[in-house]
């Protein structure tokens, strides 16, 4: 039932605002590996955000090019 779900998000510590919202995909029943997060991070500085950038696309899939 989606009433359980977040939708979205907000976390705001360190010069570093986080959004994130579930996939509502209405289709999707129970996790799977098509089951994701979406993650929208806020800087105040520059190049702290290109490093975080880069270190979360390691080990993650990004869906945008990093932007200012």
């Amino acid at each position: 039932s989606r009433k359980d779900k977040i939708v979205h998000v907000e976390l705001k510590f360190w010069g570093v605002s986080i959004l994130a919202s579930d996939n509502m995909d209405s289709t999707e029943s129970s996790k799977t590996d098509s089951s994701c997060v979406h993650l929208s991070l806020g800087f105040e500085d520059p190049l702290k955000m290109e490093l975080t950038y880069e270190k979360l696309k390691q080990d993650g899939q990004p869906t945008m090019p990093l932007k200012e």
